[in-house]
């Protein structure tokens, strides 16, 4: 969750009447009190995933310019007589589309986890490393920093797993997200990955601050690990005697596990074992400093 004033929340859960969006791109501001039209944010949390975030505008004028550009984003609400603002982070923009009969701008951007939208390339990376040492060197090739300590980041990779493989960093990111019990996102400009098993309720929410939720299913604590190789489903499951009531969290072709699976399947359990949740969808009433990986209590709709 980002960091916020509890006079701001208050501030927009009590029905704020007045808020603020501020953009700054490539020097130039737009306001929402001015030339910024409109703003929305959208965030899709994987579990053991590498989570994005989508930021779709539009502006007054015709700005092709602003294509590959960043934009550093602000949002707040009137608190007793200012403006009480949060950062929203610095988002990538990959699309300018110009209405010349409006002459405004719609623009998609991403936040910096796009930067990890890139291909692997093996000649940048030195084996033997850790997990740690490895997401640290892909947080710098892609332009990030990385923060905070790893689960299971002490497993050593002896090889290189992806040199003959075509694919991205963020998937590469995914399966160390999977081998410590995590979601990996940008928070604060930085590469972090959030253990979920430990995540404590951040907030509660009801009626009154929410548009509209869907609950999309509930999963109860693991109790099953299972390290995969599809689709032939060559399965390696932890513990050896399995529960009568399994509750399981399955891995599929994790190239950091798979040739060593039952020597890692131990620890990967101990990250993810307990862990229970129940997904959802949802929109807020501007409620914009939760992340992906948050955990959040709901009461309301009669739930």
């Amino acid at each position: 969750m980002l960091t916020v004033s509890n006079n701001l929340k208050d501030s927009i859960k009590q029905g704020a009447r007045q808020f603020k969006a501020i953009f700054i791109i490539h020097g130039e501001k737009y306001e929402s009190s001015d030339k910024l039209l409109n703003f929305k944010i959208e965030t899709a949390g994987e579990i053991f995933g590498a989570s994005m975030r989508k930021l779709s505008f539009k502006i007054l004028g015709a700005r092709a310019d602003f294509n590959e550009k960043m934009v550093k984003v602000g949002f707040g609400a009137l608190v007793r007589e200012n403006f009480e603002m949060m950062d929203l982070g610095e988002f990538f923009i990959t699309e300018a589309n110009i209405n010349l009969e409006t002459n405004t701008t719609e623009i998609i951007a991403y936040d910096r986890m796009v930067f990890t939208h890139k291909q692997f390339e093996p000649q940048l990376h030195n084996f033997p490393i850790t997990v740690q040492e490895f997401a640290a060197q892909i947080a710098n090739v892609c332009s990030l920093e990385l923060l905070g300590e790893i689960e299971n980041g002490n497993l050593e990779i002896p090889t290189n797993y992806f040199e003959k493989s075509q694919i991205t960093y963020r998937d590469i990111l995914k399966q160390i997200a999977q081998l410590s019990g995590s979601i990996c996102l940008v928070s604060g400009g930085k590469l972090v990955f959030r253990k979920l098993k430990t995540q404590k309720i951040s907030e509660t929410l009801t009626d009154s601050e929410l548009r509209k939720f869907k609950f999309t299913g509930e999963f109860k604590p693991a109790n099953v690990l299972v390290l995969s190789r599809t689709p032939q489903e060559d399965n390696i499951y932890f513990p050896n005697e399995l529960p009568i009531d399994k509750h399981q969290i399955k891995i599929e072709n994790n190239e950091f596990l798979d040739k060593r699976r039952n020597e890692t399947a131990e620890r990967v359990f101990n990250a993810i074992s307990g862990l229970s949740f129940s997904g959802v969808e949802l929109s807020t009433i501007g409620l914009g400093y939760f992340e992906a990986g948050d955990r959040i209590a709901i009461n309301a709709g009669g739930k």
